[in-house]
């Protein structure tokens, strides 16, 4: 059976573990980042955008059991792929991914595993 959706419209967040990172916002007196964005438009699109212009590290799943093997921060973004730029987990680069935006199922941006990614590729590069 086809389907008649032909771009992505929603944007899943993965919340099982939410009450979790609020409290962490709240014992850290925090506010977590929001970004604006256009409802009309594509929200994966727009997210992408936002993950370019800030460098903000992400880790990709292009499958539902995938263990997010794509770290690091989008490097360019075109109308129907993106690249990656590949970090490890030390904070190491290694390499380039090709991704098509409609093999993107999920993605998490910014969260502990990333930040902590973030801070050693920073420390190593700047």
């Amino acid at each position: 059976m086809a389907s008649c959706f032909y771009r992505r419209d929603l944007f899943e967040t993965d919340t099982k573990d939410i009450r979790r990172h609020e409290m962490l916002y709240r014992l850290r007196n925090l506010q977590p980042a929001t970004f604006p964005v256009d409802s009309r438009q594509d929200l994966l699109d727009q997210v992408l955008r936002i993950c370019l212009e800030k460098r903000l590290f992400c880790n990709l799943f292009k499958k539902e059991e995938d263990e997010g093997d794509n770290l690091g921060f989008l490097s360019e973004l075109h109308e129907d792929y993106l690249v990656f730029s590949n970090i490890d987990q030390y904070g190491d680069y290694f390499g380039k991914s090709y991704i098509a935006t409609s093999d993107i199922y999920r993605i998490f941006i910014e969260g502990e595993y990333e930040q902590a990614a973030r801070l050693l590729y920073d420390t190593k590069h700047l």
